[in-house]
């Protein structure tokens, strides 16, 4: 008996508590910029919805395939590790990240010619290049502007944006921590404004507020209760890698995402 029963998933197994998506070869990975769409949901439906983004909007895949499913969307997704929509230069290893770059362009021009009624999106990067072949000029600045760049051209393109607002950046390992201070998981909670600084949220609220037809989905009253996002909530073990959401826990958002998200998508008709 340790002292993280009953926490699921077992934090010590939180690293595999992750989205079909990793499985069946629809994320991206980090060499190839070929746009993979996966589709999910309602593929008969008139209702058509692109998510695209990097791995923190497909953490949200399981609970929007089953709001898909029974409200009758046809979802088509385009995902890349580490790579957010957008038209700047993020940096990977390193070095700048060209293969994102070019994605971008791909994804860009497969959205556009699928003219979806909404595009739903979200991203973990908090910073771009603003000289794209020096690595040491990341800037949060030059991120909000390629984010409302992209966000721009879909709505010159007639296409609303519905963005999930990144949740907070842990500063620890949360299921790490929470294997070592099971006696007291108040050691893994920390700050939500410390943790936002860290996390691509700002860059994609400043961007909102530059664009018409872009919907803020914010879901971090749920992350973090009173402004502290904590390690377990309801049992449920909250982060798995980084700052990515277990499965688990973001199946467990599925109403409150669909109460933020359904009368976005009614909107539109």
């Amino acid at each position: 008996q340790t002292g993280t029963a009953g926490i699921t998933p077992d934090p010590s197994e939180a690293t595999r508590d992750i989205p079909v998506a990793y499985g069946n070869g629809c994320h991206q990975d980090q060499v190839d910029s070929t746009a993979i769409m996966c589709e999910y949901g309602d593929l008969d439906s008139e209702m058509d919805i692109v998510v695209v983004g990097d791995s923190k909007i497909l953490q949200y895949q399981s609970p929007l395939t089953r709001i898909a499913e029974e409200e009758g969307w046809h979802v088509h997704s385009f995902t890349k590790s580490a790579c957010g929509f957008h038209d700047g230069m993020q940096v990977r290893k390193g070095q700048p990240y060209t293969s994102c770059a070019e994605w971008n362009q791909n994804v860009l021009a497969a959205v556009i010619d699928l003219d979806p009624d909404l595009v739903i999106t979200s991203q973990g990067a908090p910073t771009a290049l603003s000289d794209i072949t020096d690595p040491s000029t990341l800037d949060p600045e030059t991120m909000v502007q390629a984010i409302a760049s992209r966000w721009q051209e879909l709505d010159d393109a007639g296409i609303p944006v519905a963005a999930i607002v990144d949740n907070p950046r842990p500063p620890v390992t949360v299921h790490e921590c929470v294997v070592e201070h099971s006696d007291d998981l108040t050691a893994c909670s920390f700050d939500q404004a410390d943790g936002e600084s860290q996390s691509g949220g700002l860059a994609q609220a400043a961007a909102a507020g530059l664009v018409d037809n872009v919907t803020l989905i914010d879901l971090i009253d749920l992350v973090c209760p009173d402004g502290v996002c904590v390690p377990v909530i309801d049992d449920v073990l909250v982060y798995r890698t980084g700052s990515h959401l277990t499965d688990t826990y973001a199946l467990s958002l599925t109403e409150p995402l669909r109460e933020r998200l359904v009368p976005v998508v009614q909107g539109l008709r």
